[in-house]
């Protein structure tokens, strides 16, 4: 039972009054703030974590079961004794002390809160951390590389498909190009970063790669189930298995606060829900809405500054609060004009060619070479004979897909086109047909056929590529790679489908370690899953596991004391050679 002078009333469901206990769920802020809350020191201490008592020389090691958290009262404890031996004026034991256990030696002021545990209130920060981690390792991939591989991986990233509004990187790829990176701008670096390197570095380096974009996408999930959990946990104990080939190039050896930071998740996720609902995100999000954005539209005097920026939030707010009421007739009824298979998603093809006139098929076969087995292909599709007869139809550049998220079930439209020129630059968009494959899509069309109307879309085909069957084996199965993504093959012939045929959007990159052929031309693809999330969930393929012997942290150990050995060699030889000229 608490105090009733602990609570509070307050005014609750059904408009009643409850006496409530005030307290804490979490504290939300960055490792700096963290520490500073907890009064935790940081530099050159044995426990530098503000949630645990880990080694901080461990950071790249996951926790041992028996280590222990952090509880106000045994810091309590910890600080009355430090504060003795000030009193007793043994202030260099003092320092000791306070080095020894990480502590300042002054009283938290949370201490006094009743119900209520700092230590324990401190959660994950996905913005510092998972961001942090990754930037990390893009330093330590591009320490990896030669000048030569890294223009070579600028240019790929430059000229890899586009998908729906993913980020250009025409300035520079890696982390010494990238001036003070946002967040949002690591999350699409990571959604093309493997694919760009994995023919570059050891297999090593790319499944660890492999299994921290795994981990990152599994933690920031909307939801969990306990085999959410489980993988997000298999995926760092084998991100952390396989990091010490990235730790080689790291200067930390991947030993620092934000890699051990990863442990924490599924517990903080457990106890208290999704990883968003506690994020610095939220705050940085608010900043930029209600700080930086109203700051553009004032005249930064000082004297009329704030009041400018208040009357702007003011009337945004007030446009927001409008109430969005439709009628039934201003709802669009999007339309399908095939009723030969049910449509699974409405659709719409939209940027008529020809000002919407009909284009005769020998006209469009003549006009571009893309297009010269389209009638054929249509005969093919429809299962009968008219070549003899003259056929037109009417062509369309883009095809709209009104999709719900699978997260929220929020509704979105994707936007297929079919035209390979767009802003100035090459464009091809791929999607996901019924009957698992893949195609790049290059006309949409519509032609009668029975009296009816057909919605058809001439595709360049990528099928799966399934392994070579060994005799008396009738399973298929499919190629693995190293990234974790299916293969694809280019096929020589396109089709034709319906539209309805057409599940979504994906994105397909060639696959780098496989060279193209004398014109430059790939013929081996992969299916970039780390895109969005939606992709990463429907769109895995066989993960190829990486060569044995591996790199361990044995290895990592023993080649940082074979370095600091000849370090100081060379500082000794330096020295030599100084007491020498100073002889002379």
């Amino acid at each position: 039972m608490y105090i009733l002078d602990s609570t509070i009333a307050m005014c609750g469901p059904y408009d009643k009054e409850y006496q409530c206990v005030p307290a804490l769920a979490a504290y939300i802020a960055d490792l700096p703030e963290q520490r500073l809350m907890t009064l935790v020191k940081s530099g050159g201490t044995l426990y530098s974590c503000p949630r645990c008592w880990s080694l901080t020389s461990n950071f790249h090691l996951p926790p041992n079961n028996d280590t222990n958290s952090r509880k106000f009262e045994i810091m309590k404890l910890l600080c009355t004794r430090g504060q003795g031996l000030l009193t007793t004026g043994n202030k260099k034991k003092a320092t000791e002390f306070s080095k020894q256990f990480s502590i300042h030696l002054c009283e938290n002021a949370f201490w006094a809160v009743p119900h209520f545990d700092i230590y324990d209130s401190m959660v994950s920060d996905e913005l510092h951390q998972l961001g942090g981690v990754y930037s990390h390792i893009v330093e330590c991939v591009e320490a990896l590389l030669s000048t030569q591989d890294i223009i070579e991986i600028t240019n790929r990233a430059k000229v890899i498909p586009r998908f729906r509004n993913q980020r250009r990187f025409k300035n520079g790829f890696f982390i010494s190009n990238l001036t003070n990176p946002t967040y949002d701008e690591l999350k699409d670096h990571m959604a093309i970063f493997i694919t760009c390197v994995q023919d570059k570095i050891h297999q090593q380096a790319v499944a660890c790669i492999r299994h921290y974009i795994d981990f990152y996408y599994l933690a920031t999930s909307k939801e969990h189930t306990h085999q959410t959990l489980s993988d997000m946990n298999n995926s760092l104990l084998e991100f952390n298995k396989l990091s010490p080939q990235l730790a080689m190039s790291s200067k930390s050896n991947m030993c620092f606060p934000k890699n051990h930071a990863l442990w924490r998740y599924a517990t903080d996720i457990e106890s208290r829900g999704v990883v968003g609902g506690y994020s610095t995100c939220q705050s940085e999000t608010q900043h930029k809405t209600d700080s930086k954005l109203p700051a553009r539209r004032s005249n930064f005097q000082r004297g009329a500054y704030t009041e400018q920026m208040a009357k702007f939030i003011m009337r945004r707010d007030v446009l927001y609060d409008i109430p969005n009421e439709k009628s039934e007739d201003d709802i669009v009824q999007y339309h399908s004009s095939t009723n030969i298979s049910t449509v699974k998603h409405p659709y719409e093809l939209s940027s008529l060619v020809n000002n919407g006139n009909y284009i005769d098929l020998k006209v469009l076969q003549h006009e571009d070479s893309t297009y010269s087995s389209i009638n054929r292909l249509i005969h093919i599709f429809l299962d009968t004979d008219i070549e003899k007869r003259s056929s037109i139809i009417k062509a369309y550049k883009c095809l709209k897909l009104f999709m719900k998220s699978d997260d929220d079930n929020e509704e979105y439209t994707e936007i297929v086109r079919a035209n390979p020129f767009y802003r100035n630059e090459a464009w091809r968009d791929f999607v996901a047909i019924k009957g698992e494959y893949y195609g790049q899509a290059t006309l949409f069309f519509t032609c009668e056929y029975k009296g009816q109307q057909l919605d058809l879309c001439l595709v360049n085909r990528y099928l799966p590529v399934n392994q070579t069957k060994a005799k008396g084996n009738s399973e298929v199965s499919r190629i693995k790679h190293i990234t974790g993504m299916e293969v694809l093959e280019l096929q020589k012939t396109g089709k034709v489908i319906q539209v309805s045929d057409i599940e979504r959007t994906v994105h397909i990159v060639p696959d780098y370690s496989h060279k193209p052929d004398k014109n430059g031309h790939y013929q081996r693809f992969l299916v970039n899953h780390d895109i969005d999330r939606f992709n990463w969930s429907e769109n895995k393929g066989e993960l190829l596991a990486p060569p044995n012997p591996i790199t361990t942290w044995d290895d990592v150990e023993k080649e940082t004391k074979c370095q600091r050995i000849k370090e100081l060699k060379r500082k000794a030889n330096n020295g030599m050679t100084g007491s020498r000229k100073i002889a002379k």
